[in-house]
């Protein structure tokens, strides 16, 4: 029979499963596991390291229960593996573990939908699609990690060596990339793209980000911002194509889903605003018509709302256009699970007072002698080393 072994088709014959029994690495027979899913995380361990997997949706049960009854030491079916992972002592647990991946490389997104938009095989992606795939890519965590162990039926695995230690694992709300504990930067990025390719099913991309990635390198790219010009010349697009599917990504349902999120959790409560997205809208006029039920309750008309949902460039921005208030929504923010990040205007702030203290610089110094301040402004006011000013009591 034909299995899959690594990224090759092999044939396994049916005399290589009666070699006795195995040790579960393989060393005493050849072990062959069967799975009705492909892109699961147990059949993609088995593929990373490279043992025969047969895939067959729908009736992988039965043929695993047929091949086993002539073969019941070498035939497995995943769904009877136990499959662990623990990092630095601790069981790994999706949910609770890393921060989002977009935090540290905002453009990924950008790039992923740029693959699927214009260089995928067949017709260019949809808007629905896009959205998916960008949702997808933003809910990607990444945690790092010192120790591993990986145990497959208890007996522990080691990943081929290509790995670098990388490892992706999938999950319905909370997919997962593990990565060696390190500086963030390039090399560590041409690693963790392979892993997302392979956490959004899009295998073929994996190449195109991993190169994508060598080339910003090259070039000293921002790895948080390497500009749209670079970006394109990464993926071999026009800087037209990338600017394109950036205003496909920005008007797409995700993300007016996304800004509305802690909006209608603060207005209609937890409860109401889920029973908005579940199941997700496939375009906002369906959202539209879900949001008019609670019309009253929206500061706004629901058109409106949504129109200024798709126009904001940002949490802050919104909240000011729908007259939240500032403390009111913080509060809301931090008690949502996961909890969000607050608003803050502290960069804001600093910039204004130093501001305002550059236009009064001669109102608040006093004189040339170096004096006490407790306020912390004359550290603000210091031009040199030779200058010390301190800020009148007046």
């Amino acid at each position: 029979m034909m299995a899959a072994s690594g990224d090759r088709l092999i044939s396994v014959p049916l005399s290589a499963l009666d070699g006795g029994e195995s040790d579960g690495d393989g060393d005493a027979g050849t072990v062959l596991y069967v799975s009705g899913e492909r892109d699961s995380l147990t059949p993609l361990l088995i593929r990373e390291m490279a043992r025969p997997l047969l895939t067959l949706p729908g009736v992988s049960a039965q043929a695993a229960e047929l091949l086993a009854a002539e073969n019941p030491t070498t035939v497995r079916h995943t769904d009877d593996l136990k499959f662990t992972v623990t990092v630095d002592g601790t069981r790994v647990n999706p949910a609770a573990m890393g921060e989002q991946l977009v935090q540290q490389l905002p453009w990924l997104a950008l790039a992923v939908s740029v693959l699927s938009d214009h260089l995928a095989r067949g017709p260019p992606a949809s808007e629905a699609e896009l959205s998916e795939l960008t949702s997808l890519v933003r809910s990607v965590r990444l945690h790092r990690y010192r120790s591993w162990k990986i145990e497959l039926d208890g007996r522990p695995v080691t990943l081929p060596g290509r790995l670098s230690g990388v490892l992706p694992l999938p999950d319905p709300k909370h997919p997962l990339v593990l990565t060696p504990a390190g500086e963030p930067g390039w090399p560590e990025t041409t690693r963790i793209v392979m892993a997302v390719a392979e956490l959004l099913g899009r295998r073929e991309f994996g190449d195109r980000l991993r190169l994508a990635a060598h080339q910003l390198a090259s070039r000293h790219a921002d790895l948080r911002d390497p500009g749209q010009e670079e970006l394109a010349d990464a993926l071999e697009v026009t800087v037209h194509q990338v600017e394109e599917t950036s205003r496909r990504i920005d008007g797409a349902v995700g993300v007016v889903l996304e800004r509305c999120w802690p909006f209608l959790v603060h207005l209609l409560g937890t409860e109401t605003a889920n029973s908005l997205f579940l199941p997700p809208p496939d375009d906002t006029r369906e959202f539209q018509t879900r949001l008019e039920e609670y019309a009253a309750e929206l500061p706004v008309p629901v058109s409106e709302f949504i129109a200024r949902a798709r126009a904001a460039r940002g949490t802050d921005e919104l909240r000011r256009d729908l007259g939240i208030g500032f403390a009111e929504l913080n509060d809301t923010l931090r008690t949502m699970s996961p909890p969000l990040e607050p608003v803050s205007h502290a960069d804001e702030h600093k910039e204004a007072l130093r501001t305002y203290l550059d236009l009064r610089k001669k109102e608040l110094c006093a004189c040339r002698e170096c004096r006490p301040c407790s306020s912390g402004v004359c550290a603000m006011l210091r031009q040199d080393e030779h200058l010390c000013c301190f800020v009148s009591p007046t």
